[in-house]
Formats: C-alpha cells, structure tokens, sequence
C-alpha cells in the first residue's frame, strides 16, 4: 500500500475523531434559532409542551352533617417528543416553547359580573383560557391551557401538543381534571400549530342555561394541530342537584412530518407524558386567590456524531479517464495482435 495512501487514512480517521468530540454538544436555542454547525448532520432533539393551569375552587358544602370540598381540577400533563434527525449543515433551526397555562381564580365573587379564567399558554398553538365563574357567590374559575411546542429546520416539523387546563371546582364538588397532551405522534403533511379551545364559562346571569344559581368555569383545552386540538371544558351547575364542576380542558394534539430526505427522521419520533400540570384551588383558600400555573414546555438539541454525512458518488477525474482510455487502446491493441497471429 503506497506510504502516502496511508497517510491520508491516518489523517482522515484523526479528523474524524476530533470532529466528533467538538460536536458531541448541545446547541443553543434560547434566542428561538440556531444555525447548524460546521460538519454536523444529526441532532438528538426532546420537544415538550406546557402544561395546564389548576382549577380554581369552590367553598365547602355541608350537607346532612357530612362535609364535602370543592377543590379545582388538577391541569392536564404536556407532551415530551423525542427524535433523532437528519439535518444539513447551515440550515436554520427555529424552536417555539409552549408557555403554562395559568390557574383559575378561586371561589371568584364578583355581583357586577364574572371574570375570565386561567390565561393559556402562548406558543406554536396557544391554549385556550379557562372559563370565568358565574356572577352569583362562590364558585371556582378554570385553568388556562398549555402552550403546544414546535421545532423546524428545512421541511421538517415536529410538534408537541398542550395539557389541558383544570376546570373549576363548584359548592363541593371537585372540578374536572384537565387532559394530557396527546402521546401519539400523527405523521401529517398538514402538521401545523394551531391553538386550544376556550372552556366555557358562567359569567352572567342568563348565560348556558342558568340564571339563577352560580357555577364553574371549564378548563382551556391545550395547544395542538390543524384539526386536532385541545376542547374546551363544560361549564358547572349549581341550579339543580345533583351540582356539577367545570370539566376539564382537552389535551392538544401531537405531530410530525418530514418532506425530503435532507431532513428526516432518523429514529421515528416518539411521544411521552412531559411536565405535570398545576394543582387544583382548595376550599380553605381565600378568594381572590389563584390555583397553581402548569409548567412552561422546553425544547433541547444535542448533536448526534453517528449521524454523518450521506455518500457522495465519486466523480472521474482527468487522470482518472486518461487510465480508462489508454486501457481500452491497450485492449484493442491486443485484440489486434491476437488476429494477426491467427
């Protein structure tokens, strides 16, 4: 093997190896971008969505010398999606982290009218805001819903969908939890964010059918795709027995897509439960008070060195067809000489 054949191999291997070192790390995303490195072709990403905010409470009921609570709804869970993929050195990465959804406001009393909800997180699919209490004594608001979370480089997309929020507890009766953000990954073209659904409220007199006893405010469904998002809760009741709590928000809807081959999906992406949402309001606590917030979604990036660089078919050089050409006069040189002899 000639010495200077040897050496490039050296030299390429030792090349490789410090390559893979200074990739083996993670990238940036905290301003919301990032370009590809130098050399890198695969990233280990984790997409994570918000979660939804807790319900808020109603008083307790005593009824017949037995005491039941009225706590909030506990928010819905957000969605961690894991994948390896494919991507193209100098590319642009944009990421979107879905925000929490805020708690509903507990036993909410206000005569001129209700107020709304628990705030939804913003992100690539906003959740949607709980509903207000109604205007009539003690009753708990819902819990906004959480954020849904994206990351896109080239024609990939990949999006985690929002928990719901929790719905607002009625006179002792525990409000509706919300719903997880969903754990299965739809592989769509259409994959796109869109937001969570309001949960209905009982703010006025007159309104959804109950003009004279108060009630909950549902939980804002989660943050999910085009035609698969977080519902909103029901609102509750207190004009006839037996009462009802606000029902929980839906959960937003997860997805993924990858259009061509210099971005795609190394490892099929997969979905787990993400970060808790918040707690329910309690009946001991005083109004004016909040039930818990969700917690914000993350998106994180880590390059993969196994991942390397496609093949590249080789191209003759001039030297390369000078070699093919003088063999095939050679040949016919030879096939010549053979005819002659015979």
């Amino acid at each position: 093997m000639h010495p200077a054949f040897v050496r490039s191999l050296i030299t390429g291997a030792a090349l490789s190896l410090m390559g893979s070192a200074a990739f083996a790390q993670a990238i940036d995303l905290s301003s919301g971008s990032a370009v590809v490195p130098a050399g890198v072709y695969g990233i280990d990403v984790v997409v994570t969505s918000g979660s939804g905010g807790g319900g808020g409470s109603d008083a307790a009921r005593a009824v017949g010398g037995v005491t039941t609570q009225g706590p909030g709804g506990q928010g819905g869970s957000g969605t961690a999606v894991t994948s390896t993929i494919r991507v193209q050195p100098g590319q642009t990465i944009t990421v979107v982290q879905g925000a929490a959804g805020a708690g509903g406001e507990n036993k909410q009393r206000n005569n001129t009218g209700g107020k709304t909800g628990g705030a939804g997180g913003t992100g690539d699919g906003a959740g949607g805001a709980g509903g207000g209490a109604n205007h009539k004594d003690y009753s708990g608001a819902g819990g906004g819903g959480g954020g849904a979370s994206s990351l896109k480089v080239g024609n990939l997309i990949i999006i985690a969908g929002g928990g719901g929020g929790g719905g607002g507890g009625s006179w002792g009766v525990t409000g509706g939890a919300g719903v997880a953000g969903a754990t299965t990954v739809d592989n769509l073209a259409t994959c796109a964010g869109a937001p969570g659904v309001v949960g209905v409220g009982d703010e006025a007199a007159g309104v959804n059918g109950n003009p004279t006893g108060d009630g909950a405010g549902g939980g804002g469904g989660g943050g999910g795709y085009t035609g698969v998002v977080g519902a909103g809760g029901t609102a509750g009741r207190e004009n006839a027995n037996p009462f009802t709590s606000g029902g929980g928000g839906g959960g937003g809807g997860s997805c993924a897509y990858a259009g061509d081959a210099a971005n795609s999906f190394v490892t099929p992406p997969t979905a787990a439960a993400g970060p808790a949402g918040g707690a329910g309001g309690l009946s001991s606590q005083n109004t004016g008070s909040f039930a818990s917030p969700g917690s914000a979604g993350t998106v994180t990036a880590v390059v993969n060195p196994a991942v390397v660089a496609p093949p590249v078919a080789a191209v003759p050089t001039m030297e390369t067809w000078g070699l093919l050409a003088m063999g095939a006069l050679l040949a016919g040189f030879g096939v010549r000489r053979v005819r002659k002899q015979g």
